[in-house]
């Protein structure tokens, strides 16, 4: 299991973190972990429903650029991989 340490660490490196949470003891808690602000993403005009599809775009970018999108200290992988796979429609 990974410490709340590790979450910590590394969101205190941003400037701000957005969730796309609709549980207000959530964003609550959160804030009180880290030095940054927190908030929902919208805030940002981003509706909380869509988080997920903005992750795996991301996800998507990250794999055609062949950019790594995984933490070692965060998720607890091995090492940064690609991840993904592109497979040709039939």
């Amino acid at each position: 299991m990974l410490a709340p340490a590790n979450y910590t660490s590394i969101l205190n490196r941003l400037k701000l973190v957005l969730l796309g949470a609709r549980n207000a003891l959530l964003l609550e808690v959160l804030a009180s972990l880290v030095a940054v602000p927190v908030a929902s993403t919208s805030e940002l005009h981003i509706d909380p429903q869509q988080v997920e599809a903005c992750a795996f775009a991301w996800f998507g970018y990250c794999f055609l650029n062949r950019r790594t999108a995984s933490l070692p200290t965060v998720t607890g992988a091995r090492r940064a991989k690609l991840l993904g796979a592109l497979w040709p429609a039939s």
